[in-house]
């Protein structure tokens, strides 16, 4: 295997863990839209503590994205 065909490969699975993480914060957006109007206070703490790591996963997804992005175009 070259190394032409290895760098290949490793774009191909960066944009594959890309595509899997937007999917998962897809998946949990969606599940804090339908836990929206639950009181209970420990569902509130957790859902509040998901939002927060939600923003820091799409902005380290953002990150990937660009650099995948960059990467390609050399």
């Amino acid at each position: 295997m070259s190394y032409s065909d290895l760098a290949e490969s490793a774009s191909e699975t960066k944009e594959q863990l890309v595509a899997n993480l937007r999917r998962v914060v897809s998946d949990a957006e969606d599940l804090l839209a339908a836990t929206a109007g639950d009181a209970d206070s420990k569902i509130a703490e957790l859902r509040a503590r998901a939002r927060q790591n939600l923003a820091v996963a799409r902005d380290k997804l953002a990150d990937a994205d660009a650099a995948l992005r960059a990467h390609a175009r050399r």
